[in-house]
């Protein structure tokens, strides 16, 4: 017997385990759309494995009843005339479509084990109305691929997700068609992320290739040459970000490559030749940022973190080693010295796709710069993308001699939790006197304000006045500074509640987005 199981994405943990239960307690051959197949044939798939399925197994709940894709593989099932076994994991409105069909199971916190008796039982039933010939096979067409309607802004989410969901699977053909349906119907809203991660798709894609071919290069000793020389041409049009073969350490010389970050070294005229004077030692970050500034040093240690969303999840453990974090967020004084020395006319300081982004969208300062309510020198700069946030870093990386990075997810949750996974800063329970959440002053405030909320190694505004950008990729969990993908962002706001503004929340959003309600806190890598 070959099953179908229609779920929505929201309940794949326990979908999972529902179809890997199912599978080992019987012969049924079982079929779940567990990863997004090569180009553009997964819908085509899906549809394929409806028609060959001899049950189509709904697990309902409120997401599944909302989405477009599953009223869409259920509408097609039922007018193949399948038969059907609904099983109603939360609490939701019962599919008009399915009103005079099957008999639904409610398997509304039932034990799993409870539940394999049950849907077993109704299977068996189903297979002997299958040999009676009460379900005769119709032929109909297929339906096309749901687009989503403006009017319904949870499906132009859904078909949001579901597209950087095929992106990072490598399914850049699906990927494209998605975020395009999502950019005509909804073109002021998401539609706006969906163009430029179409931007990013396919400026990624042309580097993948550009790359692979190099390296086909590297590989035969009578084209090493050329490979040098293409590599260098790489270099200067994608960065040395994407570089999963170490072909820089291969390809490159010392003397054509030197890091914006790399240490001056003492000079040589020859063996012969004294040394020429060493460069001017350049300024520590802490002698050029306004105050307040200064850094914290974070113990080695581990953190739980949060799986997604504003529900968190039980995470993974994940070892920190000791880093330097800045005691507080980056204010607008601190980041008018990267404006005023014209940062952001500096490719170098950019990600590729950061300075594609700047130059497209005309971009020569945070956004609300000329807004006196966000422009307080002690306040945190807000209104600033992943990548200016990222551009800052070079930039004071460039100019002094510490090496300047966001901090990674776990770093951050590190330097505001300790050891003891306290849900704010300074404990269990949630004090307006210790921050800046809650509509209460309705805007960003002093960084200095609230030294009560201080973290256990006493980092501040780690709760409330900006939500901070991470380096951290919010899908693959990667710490790069690729910025082709959305990017964590912790800590919450001036206007979460108490339950967001928690140790553990997070936000995933994409690295162009600018608002109120973001900045960033510097980390250093090494100690000088």
């Amino acid at each position: 017997m070959k099953l179908f199981i229609n779920y929505s994405r929201d309940d794949k943990t326990w979908v999972s385990e529902f179809w890997r239960a199912l599978h080992d307690s019987t012969n049924y051959e079982i079929w779940i759309d567990r990863r997004l197949v090569p180009a553009s044939d997964w819908w085509d798939s899906i549809l394929e494995h409806i028609e060959k399925c001899d049950c189509f197994i709904s697990i309902l709940s409120p997401q599944a009843v909302e989405s477009i894709y599953c009223q869409a593989e259920l509408d097609y099932a039922i007018a193949l005339n399948k038969p059907i076994l609904p099983l109603i994991l939360k609490p939701c409105n019962f599919p008009s479509t399915l009103s005079k069909r099957l008999q639904y199971e409610d398997i509304t916190d039932m034990p799993l084990d409870r539940v394999l008796i049950r849907a077993t039982l109704a299977l068996g039933e189903i297979q002997l109305d299958i040999m009676k010939g009460l379900y005769h096979k119709r032929t109909v067409q297929r339906p096309p691929l749901p687009t989503p309607s403006v009017q319904k802004p949870d499906h132009v989410f859904e078909v949001f997700a579901l597209a950087e969901e095929a992106a990072s699977h490598g399914n850049d053909t699906l990927a494209h068609e998605l975020f395009h349906q999502v950019a005509l119907t909804d073109p002021a809203g998401l539609g706006l992320a969906a163009t430029q991660r179409i931007v990013e798709l396919r400026f990624e894609r042309e580097r993948e290739i550009a790359y692979n071919q190099i390296l086909r290069l590297a590989h035969d000793p009578a084209t090493q040459r050329g490979a040098q020389v293409a590599w260098q041409v790489y270099l200067n049009k994608y960065g040395n970000t994407y570089d999963p073969e170490n072909l820089i350490n291969v390809l490159t010389p010392p003397a054509i490559y030197t890091p914006i970050y790399a240490p001056s070294l003492p000079q040589s005229t020859g063996t012969n030749s004294p040394a020429l004077p060493p460069k001017p030692k350049q300024p520590r970050t802490i002698d050029i940022l306004p105050e307040p500034f200064e850094w914290v040093e974070i113990p080695a240690g581990l953190v739980k973190l949060a799986m997604g969303g504003y529900v968190p999840d039980e995470g993974l453990e994940v070892h920190v080693n000791t880093f330097w974090i800045g005691k507080y967020p980056t204010t607008v004084a601190q980041y008018s010295l990267f404006v005023e020395a014209g940062g952001y006319e500096v490719e170098e300081y950019w990600t590729q796709a950061g300075w594609y982004w700047r130059q497209s969208k005309l971009i020569d300062q945070s956004r609300f710069w000329q807004d006196p309510q966000w422009h307080h020198p002690t306040h945190p700069i807000a209104g600033v993308s992943w990548y200016e946030a990222i551009a800052f870093c070079h930039w004071l990386s460039d100019v002094t001699s510490e090496m300047i990075v966001l901090p990674t997810e776990p770093q951050w949750q590190r330097a505001a939790q300790g050891d003891d996974e306290r849900l704010y800063p300074w404990g269990n329970t949630y004090d307006e006197r210790y921050c800046n959440p809650t509509h209460i002053t309705g805007q960003t405030t002093p960084v200095t304000q609230f030294i009560a909320g201080a973290s256990p190694y006493e980092v501040m505004d780690m709760c409330g006045n900006v939500w901070e950008w991470c380096l951290t990729d919010g899908y693959s969990g990667r710490d790069d500074i690729e910025g082709g993908s959305n990017r964590v962002l912790r800590g919450g706001t001036w206007s979460s509640s108490h339950n967001v503004a928690q140790n553990t929340m997070r936000l995933n959003y994409f690295p162009s987005f600018r608002f109120d309600l973001v900045g960033f806190r510097l980390a250093r890598l090494t100690m000088f």
